[in-house]
Parts: structure tokens; sequence; C-alpha cells
């Protein structure tokens, strides 16, 4: 038979482990809970911001940052009060075990001096498999998690999926631009008297100005040739 002391560590060691395992899992589902809540808040906004109106959307926007706030409340306050202390869960365990309040009796401290400790122990260890962590929180994850999965992926699926109606077609994208009109042929215009013709285009003639002829110098194409004429040099004979 186990002493005393020993049998009572193993007791309370388990009774550690078991709160843990019940604390962690009251944790777990106020927090897939709060975050199903924000993930479905998020998917509806992000539905209508594509497809609902402007007032629509201002409305849903409002109530989904409230619905989140509740819903972060809501999950503090669960946590709270499922959160177990050390009593809560050796009264928890002692119940559920149908111990007869054994198992808190066996924690006092007057049983240390009391000559029924070695029964009250045996008896304790005797009923252990009632009592086991398995058999008291068989369930590590809580069923919320299926809820926060489900609501992940239809926030997923809507950022994938949901894309912003398209523009109608006006008649300007329909139609095809005309064609380019030819580039019109250069006009000569003419020039007053001492001044040179030039090509001028036809859209503009401001911008081309009209420059007067180069003068001839007088008396050297226009003189007569000389009497005798030119000789083969090309002076005159």
């Amino acid at each position: 038979m186990l002493p005393f002391s020993v049998g009572v560590a193993q007791v309370e060691e388990r009774l550690r482990t078991l709160r843990r395992r019940l604390n962690l899992f009251a944790l777990q589902d106020g927090a897939y809970l709060g975050g199903s809540v924000l993930l479905i808040a998020a998917t509806l906004v992000i539905v209508l911001a594509v497809r609902g109106q402007a007032t629509v959307f201002a409305l849903t926007l409002w109530a989904a940052a409230a619905a989140s706030a509740l819903a972060l409340t809501a999950a503090i306050l669960r946590v709270r009060r499922h959160w177990l202390s050390m009593t809560q869960v050796v009264h928890f365990a002692d119940h559920q075990a149908a111990l007869e309040d054994r198992l808190p009796t066996l924690l006092l401290a007057e049983t240390l001096t009391s000559p029924l400790k070695d029964l009250l122990l045996a008896q304790t260890l005797a009923a252990a498999p009632k009592w086991d962590i398995d058999a008291l929180a068989p369930r590590r994850i809580p069923q919320s998690a299926c809820l926060l999965a489900g609501s992940l992926a239809a926030l997923i699926i809507t950022s994938y999926f949901v894309r912003p109606p398209a523009a109608p077609m006006t008649m300007a994208a329909v139609t095809p631009p005309p064609p380019l009109a030819p580039a019109p042929e250069p006009v000569l215009q003419s020039a007053p008297d001492g001044q040179s013709e030039h090509h001028v285009p036809a859209g503009d003639s401001s911008k081309w100005a009209v420059y007067p002829a180069r003068p001839s110098r007088p008396g050297l194409w226009n003189a007569p040739p000389p009497p005798g004429g030119l000789s083969r040099t090309g002076k005159c004979a």
C-alpha cells in the first residue's frame, strides 16, 4: 500500500491536470465562438460593400461592429463563468465519480491526523477510474471549433468569388472610331512681285513666311556681249 503522503500527492496531481484541461476547454470555446461572430460579420460587410448600396453598407458596418463588441464581451464572460478553481474541480470530480465527499475530505488538513486516513485514501484510489481525466473531460477541442472553421471558409470563399458588378459599356466604347482623314496636299501660292514662291500647306499658311526673291546683279547678266565676242579662253577679243 502506498504511503499516505505519496497517495495524496498523486490525487492532487491528477486534479491539477483535470483543472488545466477543463479551463483550456472553456478558453477555447469562448475564443472560437467570439471568432466565429467576427468572421461572420466580416463576411456580411464584404458582401454588402461589393453588392449593396451605400446606406445599407453603412448600417451593416455599424451593426457588425456592435455585434463584434458584444461577441467579445460574451466570450469573456463565458470563459470567466466556466473557469474553475482548484476547490471547484475537487467538488466536480467528487460529484461526477459519486464519491460522497471522500475526495474533498481526503485533501483536508485535518485528515492527516485522522486514524481513518489510510482507509479513505484506499477508497479514493479504488474509485480512480470514475474520476479519471479522460472520463471527466473526454473532449479536448470544443464543437465551436467547427463553427469557426465554417465561418473562416465562408469568408475565404466570399472574398474570392464575390466581385463588384461590371460597369455598362457606353456607345462610345462600342462604336469604332472614324477613319483618319488623309493629310492635305500643299498648295502653291503665288507671291507678290519681287518675292519668291514657296509651297505652303493648305491648313495653316500663317506659320509660313514668304521671303523676297534675291535680286540679280545689275550689269552682269543683263549686259550685252562685247562686239568682238569672247575668245576660247573666255576673254574679250
